[in-house]
């Protein structure tokens, strides 16, 4: 996961030299994800090697210190997005391969360099006889792009608390291939993101809040029309900020009307125009 500044410093000659704790050693214990004791974890490790070697907690903690969170995303790309994709044989649907943004609020270590680096967010709870406690603790925003088929993360970051979801979804962007499909949850559409990825000829779908488009809310309200195709236009301080990204005052989206298992009706904004292709009932 990436983060504009908060990545350890490393020594570019710490893992040159050959220590016991080295680069691959390091790294391999790590992605174990063991629930055990650490110590028994590494004493495990290395007794398998069958060398001889011992090594402490201690000693572990310092090499660790020494990886930078760049290994991982490096990691990540070569060894499984590069695999994956590679031979363009992957699962897809409708020909896409679909890609789900989403984010999350992160509780974090309440140090002064976290809190430095990410901020805080104020809380406020309740505990026995209604005593309410309240204050501020850092928090981080994490954002996420999933490959809800092929079971991997594209990309991702660690932002701070308060950073806008939409422009660390636009980030994710860049990371995107022609024919994927841009999945994304209520709290994202704005007419600023649509026209984004409408510029960046990116296809999407998502969920409409009842409180988003006026086209949205009239099909949340009536119960005849599944689809409906409508232009959009950007006014007032949104035409404003438009003219400053160079991005489009009109643009063409489609609003889809499902209703799920459970009766409960979803409103879509989708890229995907050709109503005959893409049916409101398509799954």
């Amino acid at each position: 996961m990436r983060s504009k500044n908060f990545y350890l410093e490393t020594s570019s000659i710490f893992f040159s030299r050959n220590f016991k704790l080295n680069f691959v050693a390091v790294i391999l214990l790590i992605l174990q994800k063991s629930i055990k004791s650490l110590q028994l974890v590494l004493n495990e490790f290395f007794k398998k090697l069958d060398n001889g070697t011992s090594v402490t907690k201690s000693a572990f903690t310092q090499a660790r210190r020494h990886l930078k969170a760049t290994a991982f995303i490096m990691l990540n790309q070569k060894a499984v997005l590069d695999v994956l994709y590679g031979d363009e044989n992957y699962e897809t649907a409708w020909g896409f391969r679909l890609l789900v943004i989403d984010g999350s609020k992160i509780h974090m270590p309440n140090t002064q360099e976290i809190i430095q680096e990410f901020g805080t967010i104020r809380f406020e709870t309740t505990v026995g006889n209604d005593k309410k406690i309240t204050g501020e603790h850092g928090y981080a925003l994490a954002s996420v792009m999933y490959d809800p088929l092929n079971k991997v993360v594209v990309d991702a970051c660690l932002a701070p608390a308060k950073a806008y979801e939409v422009d660390l979804a636009l980030e994710h962007i860049k990371h995107t291939r022609a024919n994927d499909l841009i999945l994304f949850d209520r709290n994202y559409p704005s007419y600023i993101f649509l026209a984004s990825l409408i510029k960046l000829n990116m296809q999407f779908c998502g969920r409409c809040s009842k409180s988003s488009f006026k086209a949205a809310q009239k099909l949340f309200k009536q119960h005849i029309t599944d689809s409906s195709i409508v232009t959009l236009k950007a006014e007032g301080h949104v035409n404003k900020k438009c003219k400053a990204l160079g991005l489009p005052d009109k643009i063409i989206v489609r609003f889809v009307r499902v209703i799920l298992s459970t009766g409960e009706i979803e409103v879509l904004v989708t890229s995907l125009l050709d109503e005959n292709q893409y049916t409101a009932q398509t799954k």
